[in-house]
């Protein structure tokens, strides 16, 4: 069972995974599952916005959903990974073997990457990580996260800023109504700390993230 969801503070991602830039006031959050198609079809757009903005912060939280039966156990995997320091360089192998990933076949990723197979093992096998992704998965509920990919847009200036408040819930309209007819959800949520952020979802082209990025800039 998911632990109780907790309220979503901007301190919720200093110590998540991340690419970019560490001391970010602007944070992309991606809530994913690695069997999701979708998840796969946004790396290619999330690559190009992490290259034309190193200045933000992107973290990869889970969201493994039940329809897809091997989702967790790679989520699980993945956490396993990063203790050994190469999260990342699993989240890129899950990727791409998204069609292969039998917990036999998770190992099989890890010992690729340099993983001590013993070590990866009984960490996969245990479930040790199970709490961290359940936690990670309950705070995405928590923002409303639905589907993946689902993303989370806020500012670390955020908090008591009008003008960027006034921008974000123009940005949150202005998405909800370009995709009202496709069913995918939009919000203006607030974050402890960091006043308001957006979560919408789904693979989006690169303008609509420019978009996003730019409401928080114009702050």
């Amino acid at each position: 069972a998911a632990p109780p969801a907790k309220a979503v503070s901007s301190s919720s991602y200093d110590n998540a995974y991340f690419q970019g830039n560490q001391s970010a006031k602007i944070i992309l959050v991606e809530y994913s599952d690695f069997q999701c198609p979708y998840c796969g079809e946004a790396l290619n757009v999330l690559s190009q916005v992490r290259q034309n903005h190193p200045e933000i912060k992107f973290v990869y939280q889970h969201y493994p959903l039940q329809a897809h039966p091997d989702a967790q156990k790679s989520a699980e995997a993945a956490e396993c990974a990063g203790l050994g320091g190469k999260f990342w360089e699993m989240h890129g192998k899950i990727f791409e073997n998204s069609n292969s990933l039998s917990v036999s076949s998770l190992k099989g990723y890890a010992s690729e990457i340099g993983l001590p197979e013993a070590e990866f093992s009984s960490c996969l096998d245990s479930g040790k990580t199970a709490p961290t992704v359940a936690s990670q998965a309950a705070q995405a509920a928590s923002l409303g996260v639905l589907a993946t990919p689902s993303f989370l847009v806020f500012s670390k200036n955020g908090a008591g800023n009008r003008t960027l408040e006034a921008n974000v819930n123009a940005e949150a309209k202005a998405l909800a109504a370009r995709y009202a007819q496709y069913s995918l959800p939009v919000s203006a949520i607030e974050i402890q700390g960091a006043g308001l952020g957006i979560v919408f979802a789904g693979a989006l082209p690169y303008s609509d993230f420019e978009e996003v990025l730019q409401a928080f800039k114009q702050g």
